[in-house]
């Protein structure tokens, strides 16, 4: 089975090559495609293994140099525009790394929702974590979705694993290999642009502005555009992914060359002056 999905194939801009989350399904991305519109290149990245006819793989870089492989079918050389939601934004990252490694040209990432590796986030007691986001979840009207959402995520590493169908189990299976890489991966530096889309509720809760220390994870500049409406777990769902997709427009022509990129600006202007880099 192909890791590479095209979503919205069309267009004449520079592919989009696109990781997703490891718990979520890469047909989840339709609706991004659909939202960045006939001339945006989309290609979904997928997880080996879920088909259960090859064991999945146990470190982002065995991932990363998979995933380029099968870039490579679509997009022989650079310039190269790689994005990740959630923990797809380390493979992406790490996508970024391996490229420039081999002497490929990267014009930036995209990182949605995910704070960089290699770095500890804020050390934050378990009552006061809870509290923020109970306080965050009811004023927003979301909370028994939230609680839903994290239901989900431990059903299926504790229970399907053991109990489901084969293909759930299959699913389940990779998605822990997945989580054990992600629990290993340090990372490293890169000299692309990386560009750092956040929601709403990360933006809100105030023990993840330890993301915006992805500006240490690259030579280049990190651009953190305007907070997209929602919260982490819906932003590929109408109607935020139309402002998701929007937002990653705007960022994709900057990167390529379309419009002009914003100034570098430190992570103390972007906490005391709001989310918006100036241009």
């Amino acid at each position: 089975m192909s890791s590479l999905v095209p979503i919205s194939p069309g267009g004449t801009r520079t592919p989009l090559f696109y990781v997703g989350a490891y718990l979520i399904s890469i047909l989840e991305l339709a609706h991004l495609g659909d939202e960045l519109g006939p001339d945006q290149p989309l290609y979904g990245l997928q997880p080996r293994g879920l088909d259960g006819t090859e064991p999945p793989a146990e470190r982002i870089e065995d991932m990363a140099a998979h995933y380029i492989s099968e870039m490579r079918s679509v997009q022989p050389h650079g310039p190269y525009l790689v994005g990740g939601h959630c923990s797809g934004s380390w493979v992406a990252f790490e996508i970024a790394r391996q490229l420039e490694a081999s002497g490929d040209e990267v014009a930036g990432v995209l990182l949605v929702d995910l704070g960089p590796p290699g770095i500890e986030p804020p050390k934050i007691s378990a009552w006061r974590y809870v509290f923020h986001r109970i306080k965050f979840f009811r004023a927003d009207g979301r909370l028994w979705y939230a609680l839903a959402w994290q239901a989900k995520i431990a059903f299926n590493r504790i229970l399907v694993r053991r109990v489901g169908r084969d293909a759930e189990r299959t699913t389940a299976e990779v998605q822990a290999a997945h989580h054990r890489a992600h629990g290993s991966y340090e990372g490293g530096v890169v000299g692309c642009d990386l560009v750092l889309i956040r929601s709403d509720e990360t933006i809100a809760l105030g023990d993840r502005s330890w993301f915006l220390r992805w500006d240490e994870k690259t030579t280049g500049t990190l651009h953190v555009p305007n907070s997209v409406v929602g919260i982490h777990s819906d932003l590929l769902e109408q109607p935020n992914v139309r402002v998701l997709a929007s937002t990653m427009c705007e960022a994709i022509d900057a990167l390529t060359g379309r419009n002009s990129v914003p100034r570098s600006t430190s992570r103390a202007e972007i906490e005391n002056a709001g989310t918006s880099l100036p241009t």
